[in-house]
């Protein structure tokens, strides 16, 4: 769409659109402008609108952002990880005489039943947090290089001087 440069009695020169056709402005002065009609707005001189610049993503801003991306999902695959992680066997549901039991027997040496199942589960989920933990230790791994990656990148500047004579 053209614009119109509409001057001011203090000499700014303003840019106008024929959709302001009609109505008013104000200059930076204070003093009102009324826009003329749109038959009269194609008199005045027209505006040079530079084209908006349109930004490219170079080799930097690509890096960054894949890094930022890996950082993130790391950090959403390490959240969802702590989510499985085991827990203990739940002995809430038992009374306090039987887990008093229980105790006294794993103190003594003697494995009855019950307590054969408390220590196979228990087994279980420390080899079970030990893998989850493993899997972490990678990602943090990983998003440590992404950071890294991040960090370096920042301080690179944006166009690399090739022509060095």
């Amino acid at each position: 769409m053209s614009q119109y440069l509409l001057t001011c009695t203090c000499g700014r020169q303003h840019a106008v659109s024929p959709g302001q056709a009609g109505g008013e402005i104000s200059c930076d002065c204070g003093q009102p402008l009324e826009i003329p009609s749109a038959r009269r707005l194609a008199e005045l001189p027209q505006a040079v609108v530079a084209a908006p610049v349109q930004r490219q993503w170079g080799a930097r801003s690509r890096v960054m952002f894949i890094a930022l991306y890996l950082l993130i999902l790391c950090v959403a695959v390490a959240a969802v990880a702590h989510f499985f992680r085991e827990r203990p066997m739940d002995l809430s549901h038992r009374t306090a005489w039987q887990n008093w039991q229980l105790w006294k027997n794993l103190t003594a040496g003697q494995l009855s039943p019950d307590a054969t199942e408390v220590i196979k589960h228990d087994l279980a989920a420390q080899e079970r947090n030990r893998q989850i933990d493993n899997v972490n230790l990678g990602v943090l791994a990983v998003a440590g290089v992404a950071l890294l990656i991040l960090i370096v990148g920042y301080f690179l500047p944006r166009k690399i001087n090739v022509n060095s004579r």
